[in-house]
């Protein structure tokens, strides 16, 4: 019980960002501006969906950290941070018989509180260490924060995660979640924002911060820019996906499912049903991140939909720079049932020649693009 409580006051200590001299005055403060800042009324209601459960996510974290040290205060045992990790390791050593502490003259040595405060799980371990020595990208504009799960969750729990490193590191898939990549981003977005509107604000060119409106759109233009700049979609391709085959000079082809739907009405789903079993589609043009789709006659069917996200920030940034070929085939249609409405689908095989010896570089001027939009 007693090294349960420890690793609940560490991770408490950890996402409150408390130092090893805060009282629980201080905490407070803390917890406080905390969920000012994360509390779901917080977040813009035009804000994407994954962005509202993220704060979500985040304020169920800090009410969690913030139980367990009103825990501790209510039992008196709350004199600082530093206090607190010491009373908890003597009452552990003194009740648990065999410690594994090293014993010395005149009792157990005590680790200083900051080797406690980073004493995570093996596993826990695990997951951020390998980040000490993880790759970079020296170039980028900004560092983000690495985030990992505590422990696994069923798919009904949102799940907790804490930061195990900063730095300027490209997404390990084999570290960090797509899912926690994609908050990483969205976090770092947020605070170079924050940071330039604050230095706007005092630099005396405007009284009043952005509206929500033009906070929005200017994070949605930094989130996929920051993306080119920590994945590496080469290496990331490599360690996600398998090729199926290689042709005559060696150039891999990979092999990925797709599909193209359309809404109840329109011109995209009178053409999708126009479609046909083995018909060969062709790339139309690039909006973002999206690949806009056309028919050998040249007819628009809108945009391509994979089905795993992270292919977006691989496969575009590749064609865009012509590393690589695409070839999409129509495997099947069939018709589904949405909201009572019926709507095409069409099931798409989409394979992905790689070019041979392929090296990638973090696009330089992605730098600039980024400092135009934090230039208010």
């Amino acid at each position: 019980m007693a090294s349960r409580n420890r690793m609940k006051l560490q991770q408490a200590v950890w996402i409150l960002n408390l130092s090893e001299k805060d009282d629980f005055d201080t905490a407070k403060k803390k917890y406080r501006k905390l969920m000012g800042t994360f509390h779901p009324d917080a977040v813009d209601r035009d804000q994407p969906e994954e962005i509202r459960q993220e704060y979500v996510r985040r304020s169920q974290e800090i009410n969690e950290a913030y139980q367990v040290l009103r825990e501790i205060s209510k039992q008196g045992k709350w004199g600082s941070v530093q206090s607190c990790f010491e009373k908890q390791q003597r009452s552990g050593t003194n009740s648990a018989k065999g410690h594994s502490g090293q014993k010395q003259a005149g009792g157990y040595r005590e680790q200083n509180w900051k080797e406690k405060y980073q004493q995570n799980s093996a596993s826990d371990r695990e997951k951020w260490a390998p980040y000490q020595n993880g790759e970079e990208n020296e170039s980028a504009f900004c560092e983000r924060n690495i985030y990992c799960h505590y422990s696994m969750k069923t798919e009904t729990e949102t799940p907790l995660y804490y930061k195990a490193a900063r730095g300027r590191y490209f997404w390990n898939p084999e570290e960090e979640t797509f899912s926690l990549f994609l908050t990483s981003l969205h976090h770092a977005s947020k605070e170079l924002l924050e940071q330039a509107e604050e230095a706007w604000l005092t630099s005396g060119k405007g009284k009043m911060g952005i509206s929500a409106e033009e906070r929005f759109a200017r994070q949605a233009q930094l989130i996929p820019l920051l993306a080119g700049q920590f994945l590496h979609p080469v290496k990331t391709l490599k360690r996600l996906a398998k090729p199926e085959q290689s042709d005559e000079n060696g150039r891999v082809i990979y092999h990925f499912q797709a599909f193209l739907g359309s809404g109840p009405y329109g011109t995209f789903g009178k053409r999708l049903d126009a479609l046909n079993e083995g018909d060969w589609l062709f790339p139309e043009s690039f909006q973002g991140n999206k690949i806009m789709v056309k028919t050998q006659e040249e007819m628009s069917l809108g945009h391509l939909s994979l089905k795993e996200d992270w292919l977006y920030f691989c496969l575009i940034p590749l064609l865009k720079k012509r590393k690589g070929q695409i070839k999409m085939v129509v495997r099947q249609k069939k018709a589904v049932r949405k909201n009572g409405r019926r709507q095409t689908v069409a099931e798409i095989d989409l394979y992905f020649r790689m070019e041979p010896e392929l090296s990638w570089h973090a696009d330089s001027d992605t730098n600039l693009e980024i400092a135009k939009i934090l230039n208010f």
